[in-house]
């Protein structure tokens, strides 16, 4: 499904880009309905990348489902050094009601600790 999915928004991004760039899939990760698809254009960002990495979290019943996290990172090589770079995306449960249990949720469950651990400044990147 996913490779379908990328398929057609890599489609759409380079149909709406303004001078027909061309486009890559830096990275995509995913957990059951939580994605994320980083893309690059192939005559800028895309051929300079470097140390790619990913992450995923899952939480609920058992730490599955449609609801956590999932995060993309990686570093850019520049004239001036180098640039880190990091996406993440997190679908946890709606309503302000729920924002205290996600809070909650969040700090207690081991596998988010090592995820925000992960991506944040002096974690393993």
């Amino acid at each position: 499904m996913i490779e379908n999915r990328n398929t057609h928004i890599l489609s759409q991004i380079e149909a709406s880009a303004p001078n027909q760039e061309r486009y890559t899939l830096i990275a995509k990760e995913v957990n059951v309905g939580v994605a994320l698809l980083v893309y690059g254009r192939d005559d800028g960002v895309a051929r300079k990348i470097t140390d790619v990495q990913t992450q995923w979290t899952g939480c609920g019943p058992a730490w599955m489902g449609n609801k956590g996290a999932v995060g993309v990172r990686f570093r850019v090589p520049s004239d001036n050094g180098e640039t880190g770079e990091t996406f993440t995306y997190v679908h946890y449960r709606s309503s302000s009601r729920q924002l205290a249990l996600n809070i909650v949720q969040v700090r207690l469950c081991p596998s988010h600790r090592a995820f925000l651990q992960s991506f944040a400044p002096g974690g393993r990147f």
